[in-house]
């Protein structure tokens, strides 16, 4: 039995690891395609390792756009009206100031 070529058993790895299978379901399929445990070892820890870059880029830029925020704005909006409560405590002689 011949053996694919590295990058038909890279895709093969990669592409069982996005359908979410675990490693011993993607070494068991690589052993099937002829590698011994060594080395479909190594092409799992490669392929995990581009799987996990690569979800973790698109992850977080969809995240960035799911999410709130980190809570820069509502900071922002905070000080921004202590400032102006301020300010117009000053402005109109107030008796109170907010810290």
């Amino acid at each position: 039995m011949e053996k694919p070529g590295t990058l038909e058993l890279y895709r093969i790895a990669t592409t069982l690891k996005k359908e979410g299978k675990d490693d011993y379901a993607i070494e068991q399929a690589l052993l099937m395609k002829g590698l011994n445990q060594e080395e479909a070892r190594k092409v799992i820890s490669r392929a995990n390792a581009t799987t996990l870059s690569a979800s973790g880029q698109s992850s977080y830029s969809g995240q960035k756009e799911k999410k709130e925020g980190n809570g820069m704005w509502g900071w922002a909006i905070w000080i921004l009206a202590l400032g102006l409560i301020n300010l117009l405590s000053y402005l109109f002689n107030w008796n109170f100031w907010l810290y």
